[in-house]
């Protein structure tokens, strides 16, 4: 009997949403101290300015107060518990109504944090 290990885990994960055409770094290479360091510590688990890129990306017409917003919405969920803000986050991800970008009380435009339609091609 073949014993999976969390390496093997992992790897076959990476495989998978490499295949999707999602782009895979690996940590020692974005890792503070790496050739390419995205985070300044490993509990930093977010990579800011790859989040700010795509939603940058995803929603051109928006401005980056709006940008901002959104980034602060999706780094920073709300919640009384960790497990409640964890369990929160995937439907924010999912929702773009969530990110209704407000200028003097007037609602603007939605902030885009999932491009589903790249996603459902790669799944094709």
């Amino acid at each position: 009997m073949t014993t999976l290990t969390e390496a093997d885990v992992e790897q076959a994960t990476l495989d998978w949403l490499a295949a999707l055409g999602w782009q895979v770094a690996r940590a020692a290479a974005i890792g503070p101290g790496g050739p390419d360091p995205e985070r300044a510590d490993h509990s930093r688990v977010i990579l800011e300015r790859r989040l700010r890129d795509a939603l940058a990306s995803l929603n051109p017409a928006l401005t980056d107060d709006a940008i901002s917003d959104a980034f602060r919405k999706l780094t920073q969920p709300q919640g009384a518990s960790t497990e409640t803000r964890n369990r929160a986050l995937p439907a924010l991800a999912a929702r773009a109504r969530d990110y209704r970008h407000t200028r003097r009380g007037q609602p603007r435009r939605c902030a885009r944090p999932v491009c589903w339609q790249r996603h459902n091609r790669s799944r094709r």
